[in-house]
């Protein structure tokens, strides 16, 4: 009843294999004890963790969302309270913790499902959570994947550059989304892909939202699609009177670090240009800052690089062979 009050259709339900984990707190291990599986063994899966008076469920009273790798394998599970019913002190939204099967950055929600139509695109359309991608699919928005979270990690960026050359980010309309924006874009690129934005009109606050209320509005948004740096620009202008020389500097201290990760001269010269138009001012001048932000940015670069340097000789001859 939650679900298709939600919106949800049952082929949908089905197709998701949405479940349902019942407000008993050790139901699940007694079934799984009669099957004959362990304790220990259970809590292999995450499904189960330690407490001071035994085993406990992590996903009692909420619907069930199965995670799936790409190959449509069950590796772990995530939980959404149901309001009036679910215990009020529980959190939101749960996920199981890494485990041997699932590890978060590691996986795209929903990619078992949609990674051929991702593939024939050539283009994924990237949301955060569940519900964020499930209302868009149903509305007939089959190239999409879920990030679950904000944080785009590199090996997820390989993972989708499998299937698609384009990345459109449609997160939540918040300033956590704009942010992630921001961190995502450098490490697709980095992968190969291609980053633009979509951005939500005004009143809705996520994909799922607009999906629901008005499908066709969200294809439309997803059509008008943005450079992540166009997105980035306007995002500043947006915040701040471009009028005024102490916000033009704080325009410039936001968009100039960002700009200077483009690789591409040509592309970098483009961008700087259209800052210097947006703001009313000369080309050199932007230059010129854009050159004092340079040299810490290529040093953060260059710190980063010689880490992972690093972090590669300590690997052990058994996890390199493995």
């Amino acid at each position: 009843e939650y679900l298709i009050d939600r919106g949800l259709e049952m082929k949908t339900v089905e197709e998701f294999k949405l479940g349902y984990s019942p407000p008993k707190k050790n139901a699940g291990i007694k079934y799984l004890k009669g099957k004959g599986y362990t304790s220990d063994e259970i809590r292999q899966t995450g499904l189960t963790a330690k407490g001071r008076s035994g085993d406990y469920e992590r996903f009692y009273s909420r619907v069930i969302f199965p995670l799936c790798d790409h190959r449509g394998s069950v590796v772990g599970f995530s939980g959404r309270v149901i309001p009036g019913i679910s215990p009020k002190n529980i959190a939101k939204y749960i996920n199981i913790p890494n485990t041997r099967l699932y590890k978060k950055g590691r996986n795209l929600y929903g990619l078992w499902l949609t990674k051929n139509e991702i593939r024939d695109q050539k283009e994924a359309v990237v949301v955060e959570g569940e519900f964020d991608l499930i209302s868009p699919y149903q509305a007939g928005v089959k190239n999409i994947t879920a990030i679950k979270g904000t944080a785009f990690t590199p090996e997820q960026a390989k993972l989708l550059n499998r299937y698609a050359d384009t990345a459109i980010f449609a997160l939540d309309a918040d300033a956590a989304g704009s942010e992630a924006v921001r961190r995502s874009s450098g490490i697709a690129e980095r992968e190969g892909l291609e980053i633009k934005v979509a951005v939500l009109p005004k009143g809705y606050k996520d994909p799922d939202d607009l999906a629901q209320d008005k499908p066709e509005k969200f294809r439309e948004v997803l059509n008008k699609a943005v450079s992540v740096y166009d997105y980035v620009i306007q995002t500043a202008m947006n915040n701040y009177d471009s009028r005024q020389p102490s916000d033009q500097r704080k325009i410039l201290d936001r968009v100039l670090p960002f700009i200077n990760q483009i690789d591409n001269a040509v592309v970098k010269q483009h961008y700087l240009k259209r800052i210097a138009d947006r703001l009313g001012v000369s080309l050199d001048s932007v230059i010129t800052e854009a050159q004092k932000v340079k040299q810490p940015v290529e040093q953060r670069r260059k710190k980063t690089e010689k880490k992972v340097k690093s972090d590669q000789k300590e690997k052990t001859r058994r996890i390199l062979l493995e």
